[in-house]
């Protein structure tokens, strides 16, 4: 059993109630009201977990997911129509062409740079011409400090607990660059200092020392 498919066992169950990220709802109103006329045929969410954001967003919208979770991509597909593909998103090969891709947050789950550099270019592969990727996540600022239990390599900008490696915080100059290098522009682009990842598990309400928000919308010509 992988690492999420135990995850997700644990919360998912009959009474359980998918609740969507209130951050990634509003940086798809964002994106909405900066791009009012661009209307998505086909969408795909990657990193889904439980449940699409993306539902009742545009009209005639079809929606896909993808996640790593078995768990989660069981309890998706019974709640929402679409497509859904239980894989290693780097290792996702597909024909199809999608207009929007939104990151549920998987990005910073992969870990090292090199597979940022294989996410851009999977993104890229996967969206179709002037296709936008949304995406939020944690990126390294000065003054981070991490919980008790878990060490942060400066040198390979991973974070792990006592027993793995669970994310990869890299500066937002950093992916900027690889966003760049993969051939995607970057149409809109904020860090906020003050909204903050809270990069484990263990703890509900983030810290001034936890990594920032970075937003993200990019655009494949």
């Amino acid at each position: 059993m992988s690492f999420y498919d135990h995850q997700y066992n644990n919360v998912l169950s009959n009474s359980y109630e998918y609740s969507p990220n209130n951050s990634l709802l509003d940086l798809i109103q964002l994106f909405k009201g900066q791009y009012p006329s661009f209307v998505p045929k086909k969408a795909l969410e990657v990193g889904c977990g439980a449940g699409l954001h993306l539902v009742n967003t545009f009209e005639g919208l079809q929606l896909d997911g993808l996640d790593i979770s078995e768990g989660a991509i069981n309890y998706v597909s019974k709640e929402n129509k679409g497509q859904f593909y239980c894989c290693d998103f780097l290792n996702f090969e597909s024909e199809r062409k999608w207009d929007l891709i939104l990151d549920g947050h998987l990005l910073h789950c992969l870990i090292g740079a090199s597979s940022f550099d294989s996410y851009f270019s999977k993104v890229s592969e996967l969206l179709s011409d002037k296709g936008y990727l949304l995406l939020e996540v944690m990126c390294n600022t000065r003054n981070m400090d991490f919980d008790e239990g878990f060490y942060f390599d400066e040198r390979s900008s991973v974070l792990s607990d006592s027993t793995k490696e669970i994310r990869t915080i890299l500066t937002a100059f950093e992916i900027e660059q690889l966003i760049q290098r993969n051939g995607l522009k970057i149409v809109y682009l904020r860090v906020d200092e003050t909204i903050k990842f809270i990069p484990n598990s263990i703890r509900n309400e983030s810290r001034p020392s936890d990594p920032d928000r970075m937003r993200v919308i990019c655009l494949k010509e």
